[in-house]
Parts: structure tokens; sequence; C-alpha cells
């Protein structure tokens, strides 16, 4: 699996369990970790969006986020 670490903390929508906005933000701090889901179920990002999660956390963002907030750290190769 892929991780990726936050290079610029931002703030997100905040979405429940079952796809509804809650009218609140989210923090994610400059510095956390995050790994790639390579699941293609979301929740509430469209079938192009990146799922990211981190146990306490999780986000369904575009490439360009991706891009722009996180950088590659480790990935475990599938054997």
């Amino acid at each position: 699996m892929k991780k990726y670490r936050c290079k610029v903390g931002f703030l997100l929508d905040r979405y429940d369990d079952d796809g509804f906005y809650t009218d609140e933000y989210e923090e994610v701090e400059e510095g956390s970790v995050f790994e790639r889901s390579e699941d293609w179920h979301r929740i509430a990002g469209g079938p192009d969006s990146i799922r990211l999660e981190n146990g306490k956390q999780w986000m369904e963002i575009t490439q360009d986020y991706l891009d722009a907030y996180f950088e590659l750290i480790d990935e475990e190769r599938k054997e």
C-alpha cells in the first residue's frame, strides 16, 4: 500500500459514514500519515477520487489535492 504524509495542513468538509455532509470542517494536520485505499467503494467522492485513511480519519480527494498536499513516503510491494 502507498503511504502519504501531509505537506501542508488544510481543512476538509466533514461527511458522516453514510456520505451526508455535516456542515462542519475537519483539520488534516501537517505531518499526518495516511494510507491509500485500493477499495473501489466511495462514500462521498466520485469514482475518480482517491481514498486515504489513517485509522482516525478518512478522506476522498482528487488527484490535484493529493499532489498539492501530500508526498509519497512509502510503498509496500504486493507479491
